[in-house]
C-alpha cells in the first residue's frame, strides 16, 4: 500500500530507486504508478471533486479560511459561532403568537435552544413557531403559561425545546417593568378593596364626595340615585366594589370612583412612564352606552388640593392625561392604558367612570376587583400586599375606634368595643375629665376628629355610673378637642364621679 496507516507514502521498493544506465524494469514501473494512482486517488483534491472515506484528525492545527456553512452537514466557522448563525432567530413578529426564521432549521428537536429579540411585550400565554415547523406553548419555570409582562418588548429571550414547548430561561431581574425591583409596585392603596372602616353600602345622591371602601371615593355628575357597596370579588380576592344605578333610576349623571394619590408619593413619578389597569365586570342590566367604561388618570402641578377641587375642576394644571374607553362585559376582564406623566406632576387622581342611559334595571352596574397604578409600560401581575400592611397605609388618612366591622356611629352600649374613657375625677368633685387617644399610625396631617356617645349621637359623649356600670348617653359636646397628626386629648363635664366615654373617627383624606 502507497500509505502506511500513519500518513505516510511509501514508494514501491523493487525497481526502485533506479540506476543510471540500466533497464527500467516494466513490472516495477507499472506497480510505482500503480502505487501512485492509488496514493493519489486516497487525497482529496482541493476542487472538491472527492470526498472523505473517514474522520480526519487534524493533529492540533486548524482549518483556515472556512466558508460560512449553510446546511445542517456544514462546518462551522468562528464567526458563525460568535453570530449565533444557528441559533439566532430573525423576522420575529407577534406578541402573544411569535413567529420566526431560522436557515435551514427543518424539524424541533429536544434540547434546541433559540435566541430572539422580542418584538412586544406580552399581555397572556405564549407561543413561538420557527419557520412554520408548528405553534409550541412557551413555558417558565417548567410547564407554567407566561403570565403578562414575562416578555418586555426588545427583551432578549432565551428558550429551548423540550420535546413538548419552549421552556423561557428566566434572566436575571434587575427591574420590574422598568421600576423598582423590590418594595411596593402598586402606588395606590386598598386596590382590592379590602378595608372599608366607614360601612359597606353607601348612598351617592350628588356631585358631593362620599368615600366608600378606604382611599376611595365616589361622586356623580349631579342628582342621581346610586349606590356603592362591597361585594364579594369574583377573583381569589375577597372584596371588589360595586357601583350601581339604583333600579328605576332615570338619572343619566356620570358615576365616578376615583382615588388620590397624596402629592409626596405623586411626585416621585414625574417624566415617567406608568400603567393603570382595573379588573371590570357589568352588571345583566349595565346601561353605558356600548358598555363602556373610561379609565381616567388625572394629574395636577398643585399640592394636595383634594377631591372637591378636583371635582370643581380647580386643581392647578389639572389635566386627563388618560381617558381611555373600555368595553366591558359580563366576564371580569382586566383593562389598561398607559401614559408618561408630564413634568412638573405633583397630585394624581385614578380612577373609573360612566354614563348610564335610560331607566336603570335592577343590575346596572360595574364591579371594580383589582385597580394598580404602576411605573412601566406593561400592566404587570396584581400586586398582592399582606392585609395589615394595607390597613396600615388606610389608617394614614382614616381611623377608628370602633372595631373594623364596626360601622361609625353604632350602638355599642352592650359591649363598649370601642369605647375610650377619661380618667376618673375624684368622688364627690365636678371636674374637667381628660382623656386622650393615640391614633395607630400617624396621620397626614392633623385629622378632623368626630365623636359619638354609645349609642351612636354625633358630638355627644356618654359616662358611666353607678356600681352596674349603666351607660347614661346624650350628655352633649366635650368641653373641647386638641390634636395633632398623631392623636388627640378632649376633656368633658360629666358632673358626675364617673368617667367620660365617647367613641371616634378621625379622618385627613384628600
Amino acid at each position: 500500500m502507497p500509505f502506511n496507516g500513519a500518513g505516510s507514502f511509501n514508494v514501491y521498493t523493487p525497481g526502485n530507486p533506479v540506476i543510471t544506465a540500466t533497464t527500467i524494469s516494466s513490472t516495477a514501473f507499472n506497480a510505482t504508478m500503480a502505487d501512485f494512482a492509488a496514493g493519489l486517488s486516497n487525497a482529496m483534491p482541493r476542487d472538491g471533486q472527492g470526498a472523505a472515506t473517514a474522520n480526519i484528525p487534524f493533529g492540533g492545527f486548524k482549518a483556515t479560511g472556512l466558508g460560512v456553512g449553510t446546511l445542517r452537514t456544514d462546518g462551522v466557522n468562528l464567526g458563525q459561532l460568535q453570530d449565533s448563525a444557528g441559533t439566532y432567530l430573525t423576522a420575529v413578529a407577534g406578541t402573544n403568537t411569535i413567529t420566526a426564521t431560522l436557515n435551514n432549521l427543518a424539524s424541533y428537536t429536544t434540547g434546541q435552544t433559540f435566541r430572539f429579540i422580542a418584538a412586544g411585550a406580552n399581555t397572556g400565554a405564549v407561543t413561538l413557531n420557527i419557520n412554520a415547523l408548528g405553534a409550541k406553548v412557551v413555558t417558565k419555570g417548567g410547564a407554567y403559561a407566561l403570565d403578562s409582562g414575562d416578555i418586555g418588548a426588545g427583551q432578549i429571550c432565551v428558550v429551548t425545546y423540550d420535546g413538548t414547548q419552549f421552556q423561557l430561561t428566566v434572566q436575571p431581574v434587575t427591574s420590574i417593568n422598568g421600576g423598582q425591583l423590590a418594595g411596593l409596585r402598586n402606588r395606590l392603596i386598598n386596590p382590592r378593596f379590602d378595608v372599608w372602616q366607614r360601612g359597606t353600602s353607601f348612598a351617592v345622591t350628588s356631585a358631593a364626595v362620599v368615600y366608600t371602601a378606604d382611599r376611595w371615593f365616589g361622586n356623580a355628575g349631579g342628582a342621581t340615585a346610586a349606590t356603592y357597596s362591597q361585594q364579594n370579588s369574583s377573583s381569589i380576592n375577597q372584596y371588589g366594589i360595586r357601583v350601581q344605578r339604583n333600579s328605576g333610576s332615570t338619572s343619566t349623571q356620570t358615576l365616578n370612583l376615583r382615588q388620590i394619590v397624596e402629592s409626596l408619593d405623586a411626585r416621585t413619578l414625574q417624566n415617567i412612564t406608568v400603567t393603570i389597569s382595573a379588573t371590570l365586570t357589568a352588571g345583566a342590566n349595565f346601561s353605558a352606552a356600548s358598555s363602556q367604561v373610561f379609565l381616567l388618570l388625572t394629574t395636577g402641578t398643585g399640592s394636595d388640593q383634594g377631591s372637591a377641587s378636583l371635582l370643581a375642576g380647580s386643581w392647578t394644571g389639572s389635566t386627563n392625561v388618560v381617558n381611555t374607553a373600555v368595553t366591558i362585559s359580563a366576564t371580569a376582564t382586566r383593562y389598561s392604558a398607559t401614559v408618561t406623566l408630564p413634568a412638573g406632576v405633583q397630585e394624581i387622581a385614578a380612577g373609573i367612570y360612566y354614563v348610564p342611559v335610560g331607566t336603570a334595571g335592577a343590575n346596572d352596574w360595574v364591579q371594580v376587583d383589582t385597580f394598580q397604578l404602576e411605573v412601566g409600560s406593561v400592566a404587570t401581575t396584581f400586586e398582592q400586599r399582606p392585609i395589615g400592611m394595607e390597613l396600615a397605609l388606610c389608617q394614614r388618612y382614616y381611623a377608628k375606634s370602633y372595631a373594623q366591622g364596626t360601622t361609625p356611629g353604632t350602638n355599642i352600649v352592650g359591649t363598649l368595643v370601642g369605647a375610650v374613657f377619661t380618667s376618673m375625677c375624684e368622688p364627690g368633685t365636678s371636674v374637667h375629665q381628660l382623656g386622650n387617644v393615640k391614633y395607630p399610625q400617624t396621620m397626614r396631617t392633623g385629622a378632623s376628629v368626630v365623636y359619638y356617645d354609645m349609642v351612636g349621637t354625633i358630638s355627644n359623649f356618654s359616662t358611666i355610673t353607678g356600681g352596674g356600670l349603666a351607660v347614661v348617653n346624650g350628655l352633649g359636646a366635650v368641653s373641647s378637642i386638641y390634636q395633632n397628626d398623631s392623636g388627640f386629648s378632649f376633656s368633658a363635664l360629666p358632673n358626675t364621679t364617673r368617667a367620660a366615654v365617647i367613641a371616634w373617627t378621625a379622618s385627613s383624606e384628600l
